[in-house]
């Protein structure tokens, strides 16, 4: 403590990091509204001064609900409540304005468009922007995925949890190519209300983005900061506003955002039932200018699954069969036969359910449990060949989510195959049915 009379530390750890007993003049807790009033006491206890830095609009800190359960006695009064209150709330229901207190209204961050936003909705325009309109001439974008229900629930296997990859697919493919966004990885942070779809985007972002959920990124920045909402219109999607579309979440995933916020999001869902969100997005649509509120390009052919669905779409559509017995192999059916009528690909056909048995000229490269799985009548969903000598060109496999991703032995019997056709060096191709461009996907392998 001679030495160095500053020490950085976390709440948790400050009773182990200085000499028993001894008391500190100052401690200044920041990020005050993620402190539990447990670690926040321990702070205090170490102390003979204490300031507290906060923002009650901002995330409070996450409790385990599950101890209430083991408690044996009551807090002695509801200013307390470990449950209700962070060590900022806490002390502002308890003193109320008998304690020194100062609002910090300038605000050095967001682009001054940005934070607007913020100010208007939950500051009553108390904040006063120090940031210059020249940080970026494109503050504000918004993407909207085309129509459809593209949000996925896992709910077998280790990593379960909500996720869309259609605004996975929406950033890879649109916001990053984007020439007036942020190009350098390490300036852009990608941001979710969930946690899956935060770790799916890690590996699937270029390396150096950031990834993490709203709950991790208070305190944080970025230039570029990219929201995913994950929620779709259906009635699991609609489950989860009351989560996603809470103030505090919406607040500081907004306000993380140095030069340019981008919101990728449902087509309808928040603007018609979103508080938070939905005002995000009606003050984005009055803020910037047309072109950069996107809708999106992005479709899948398994959108005709949907209720809703691009109007692209529509001439596939009416080749469908609609008595088929596999509406996602159907519409891939159709697809695959429109992009082998074109003149380039005409020199192959294509067989549906064929039998990997039958595509194999021995079983000698095979483990027992490859030859078991085999035996047991493993087919494929399409084999594309060459006309003229029947050899294989390609196998398509169509992956249904509830029938795929969502069950594990299936993704283990998934990988047989993938291992059966890589040592006879078959290429294959997956589509997942809540993935997009099976077209272009096609297509790039044919050729």
């Amino acid at each position: 403590m001679r030495a160095y009379p500053i020490i950085l530390s976390t709440t948790h750890a400050i009773r182990h990091s200085i000499p028993k007993d001894y008391l500190l003049d100052y401690v200044i807790i920041d990020e005050a509204s993620q402190v539990d009033l447990i670690t926040g006491v321990l702070a205090f206890s170490c102390c003979r001064n204490a300031i507290v830095v906060g923002d009650i609009k901002q995330l409070p800190q996450i409790t385990n609900q599950k101890i209430k359960e083991t408690l044996k006695s009551a807090p002695p009064a509801p200013v307390y409540d470990y449950f209700e209150h962070s060590i900022l709330s806490s002390i502002i229901s308890l003193y109320g304005k008998t304690l020194p207190r100062v609002v910090l209204r300038e605000h050095y961050r967001c682009h001054p468009q940005i934070i607007e936003f913020c100010n208007q909705k939950y500051y009553n325009g108390d904040l006063i922007p120090y940031t210059s309109p020249t940080l970026s001439q494109m503050p504000l974008v918004l993407y909207k995925t085309v129509e459809g229900n593209h949000m996925r629930k896992v709910t077998r296997g280790k990593e379960k949890g909500k996720y869309n990859q259609r605004e996975l697919d929406v950033i890879v493919e649109e916001v990053l190519n984007n020439p007036d966004l942020a190009a350098d990885s390490s300036k852009i942070g990608f941001v979710t209300p969930y946690r899956k779809q935060a770790d799916t985007a890690g590996r699937q972002l270029p390396k150096g983005i950031e990834s993490d959920t709203v709950h991790k990124y208070q305190g944080r920045e970025k230039d570029l900061m990219i929201l995913s909402t994950v929620l779709d219109n259906s009635g699991m999607g609609q489950r989860g506003l009351e989560f996603v579309d809470d103030p505090h979440m919406v607040n500081v995933a907004v306000s993380r955002a140095v030069r340019q916020f981008v919101l990728v999001t449902d087509h309808d869902l928040f603007f018609k039932k979103g508080k938070n969100i939905g005002d995000l997005i009606r003050y984005m649509q009055y803020s910037t200018l047309d072109e950069n509120i996107i809708e999106s390009q992005v479709v899948s052919v398994f959108d005709l699954l949907y209720k809703q669905y691009s109007r692209k779409l529509l001439p596939l559509k009416v080749k469908m069969n609609p008595k088929a017995r596999f509406q996602s192999e159907e519409a891939l059916r159709v697809l695959l036969e429109e992009i082998l009528a074109q003149p380039e690909y005409n020199r192959f056909s294509y067989v549906q359910g064929m039998l990997l048995r039958n595509l194999l000229n021995s079983l000698e490269n095979l483990s027992d449990e490859e030859i078991t799985y085999i035996n047991n009548r493993a087919s494929l969903d399409f084999v594309v060949f060459y006309k003229q000598d029947k050899t294989c060109k390609l196998v398509v496999e169509v992956d249904g989510f509830s029938f795929h991703e969502n069950r594990p032995e299936q993704l283990r019997r998934d990988a047989l195959k993938d291992a059966i056709l890589t040592k006879y060096n078959i290429p294959f191709l997956r589509l997942a049915t809540n993935g997009s461009g099976e077209r272009e996907r096609i297509i790039h392998a044919l050729q």
